[in-house]
């Protein structure tokens, strides 16, 4: 059973249960992003099954941005394509946004496989804000294993904002102190 102490400290998170209430995590999400020098990120919509949240080809000018369409007047140097738990997934464990993601993924590393002989490099970026200068996401072995299985790599995008004129409520912990940057 997933344990949080009062000061956000992880006690004790098993690999299938979530801490949706994570207490050092203000913020997260997770994304699988594609990007190609050439390729059309359509090629990557059809074979898996997915609509991007993002997405552009090379030279066009519009970007499908949280899945608006945006017109930036600038030619995009690369294709890419996304789909991100932002806005999607209520959960403050970055497992859960991660594990969402490769759901969506299931059954589909043949399909992978065949994108990258046709150029396409894969990411997942974990998108990580701490609440109070500390901590920052954890992934379990389960979720690693997949990771692993479909050959993608993790980048982690983590934000530790000083919180002094905001400080958490952490009365009696020895070591607290505001953030100073």
């Amino acid at each position: 059973m997933a344990s949080v102490s009062a000061f956000g400290y992880c006690e004790r998170l098993d690999d299938d249960e979530y801490a949706d209430d994570y207490g050092p995590c203000a913020r997260t999400y997770a994304s699988l992003n594609a990007y190609n020098e050439t390729g059309h990120y359509a090629a990557v919509t059809e074979s898996l099954a997915v609509e991007p949240t993002g997405a552009h080809d090379a030279g066009d000018t519009s970007r499908l941005i949280n899945g608006e369409a945006r017109d930036t007047g600038r030619p995009c140097t690369k294709s890419f394509w996304s789909i991100s738990t932002e806005r999607r997934v209520a959960s403050r464990d970055a497992r859960r946004h991660v594990d969402h993601l490769l759901e969506l993924l299931d059954g589909k590393g043949e399909h992978l496989r065949t994108l990258r002989e046709a150029g396409w490099r894969f990411r997942v970026s974990i998108f990580w804000e701490s609440k109070y200068g500390h901590g920052g996401p954890i992934l379990g072995p389960q979720t690693m294993r997949r990771l692993a299985e479909l050959e993608l790599e993790i980048w982690f995008d983590c934000y530790y904002l000083d919180r002094e004129s905001d400080p958490p409520e952490v009365e009696g912990h020895p070591d607290w102190r505001p953030l100073k940057l």
